[in-house]
């Protein structure tokens, strides 16, 4: 059976398969299935397989467990999450370098930046998670991955709209981010990074009391999540929606969307 060209080695099958273990991860992380995500990475399979794995499989397995537990934390404010996923990145952040792999180091920077980002958010002017990004920012433009230089953008943007003491010039650099990061997400067919940088101009033009444009970003924002499957980001965005239209002196839209995130949390 086959031969020749069609020969597949050993090492191109672990590499599709930790692919294939992240992409799964990941897509139960999105229909908020945290726990099967985390269940999928600590199975028996991974486990009898992880030794037999060149590094960067291994570390692309860790560092997909380390953005499954900051989706954890996030979704149930649980700081011990993104002190374990952190843990985790400390322990590979070493071999990662070695392995000269500017994208799997970028990713581990940015996550890294995104974790400090949310244990100091509401307490600091977010200077460690601003550095991570930076970095990671540089490392994807050096790597040249569009889409993940659209995400470093968004993350960015986090910084300038959140910190402590921000003020308009802050506003201003984060809006110009969130609409870079849009358009790169745009043209990459990313629809859930659109969907995150439209949610982010959505909620600073409510800090401005723009009721119809932050509106309009929200829709768009749940309508690109339900499209995507994406229920792990619902709940807030029905929220949004919800207060958006309450603004708007609409209550049985504003009812209807505060419904659907009560049923969807």
């Amino acid at each position: 059976m086959g031969g020749g060209n069609a020969r597949v080695t050993l090492a191109q099958v672990y590499t599709d398969w930790v692919r294939a273990t992240c992409e799964i991860a990941q897509a139960y992380a999105y229909q908020a299935r945290l726990d099967d995500a985390l269940s999928l990475l600590d199975s028996d399979a991974v486990r009898l397989v992880k030794p037999e794995l060149p590094p960067r499989g291994r570390v692309r397995l860790q560092v997909q467990r380390a953005e499954v537990l900051r989706y954890k934390g996030w979704l149930n404010n649980d700081h011990g999450c993104y002190d374990a996923a952190l843990a985790i990145l400390s322990e590979i952040e070493e071999t990662a370098r070695s392995l000269a792999d500017l994208g799997l180091q970028a990713d581990i920077v940015d996550l890294i930046g995104a974790l400090s980002y949310s244990k100091e958010l509401g307490r600091s002017t977010l200077e460690a998670a601003l550095e991570h990004f930076e970095r990671g920012l540089a490392l994807r433009r050096e790597s040249k991955e569009p889409g993940d230089v659209a995400a470093s953008l968004l993350h960015l943007g986090w910084v300038y709209q959140h910190r402590i003491g921000a003020d308009e010039a802050d506003a201003r650099r984060a809006f110009e981010l969130f609409q870079e990061a849009y358009r790169l997400a745009e043209h990459e067919d990313d629809p859930l990074l659109v969907a995150e940088a439209a949610r982010h101009m959505a909620d600073m033009h409510r800090r401005r009391g723009e009721w119809d444009e932050a509106l309009a970003g929200h829709l768009e924002y749940v309508t690109l999540c339900e499209d995507e499957g994406c229920r792990l980001y619902l709940p807030p965005g029905y929220t949004m929606v919800g207060v958006s239209c309450l603004m708007l002196g609409d209550l049985d839209r504003a009812l209807d969307y505060c419904e659907r995130a009560y049923a969807s949390a």
